[in-house]
């Protein structure tokens, strides 16, 4: 099975939900210092995160896809390194 983590046009993948997340929450992303990264749909933090809003649907679908998507176990703070890597 393959995992669509990157196109935000795709209703199946992460990044659109992460999007129609995010414009559901702009006023408090905007609130917490998150950034509309140029030519781009995703608000991200200044050092460019993507900004994951409140949203404790999001944040599960998330980690399961990275816990799925990862080759073995790495055990849980390995895993939420991997995610804090890219998400804010």
């Amino acid at each position: 099975m393959f995992l669509n983590l990157a196109d935000t046009s795709n209703e199946d993948s992460l990044e659109y939900l992460l999007v129609q997340e995010q414009k559901k929450h702009k006023g408090w992303i905007k609130e917490q210092g998150g950034q509309m990264a140029k030519g781009m749909t995703l608000w991200v933090a200044e050092d460019g995160r993507s900004f994951v809003p409140p949203s404790d649907a999001l944040k599960w679908r998330i980690m399961h896809a990275y816990h799925n998507r990862l080759n073995g176990h790495l055990g849980q703070d390995k895993t939420i390194q991997k995610v804090l890597d890219r998400y804010y």
